[in-house]
């Protein structure tokens, strides 16, 4: 979640941070999306981001974590959020970035 006066891309590096100890560059914002619960509701920006480092320490949030390609990511994530992850990589490997 965002902290008062955070930017979404601020607090994404910081959950990130926070949550699993990587630290990323964020590229830009590629998808939106809500979602409605009984109590309250969320916005949320997906944004295209690479790590600057690999190493893995989690949260006490969290009790496992797994990389996977962008085959096996389509059985974690909602089908559209899929859809747009694709089309966001497609992006970034036109951008010839240097690591």
């Amino acid at each position: 979640g965002l902290e008062y006066g955070e930017t979404p891309e601020k607090a994404l590096i910081r959950e990130l941070k926070e949550e699993t100890g990587l630290d990323v560059s964020v590229l830009k914002p590629v998808y939106t999306f809500t979602a409605i619960r009984p109590n309250y509701q969320t916005v949320g920006i997906g944004f295209l981001s690479i790590p600057t480092n690999d190493h893995v320490v989690l949260s006490h949030e969290h009790t496992d974590y797994k990389f996977v390609d962008s085959h096996e990511l389509k059985e974690y994530v909602n089908p559209k959020i899929y859809n747009d992850i694709i089309l966001s990589l497609a992006e970034y490997e036109s951008l010839n970035i240097e690591e």
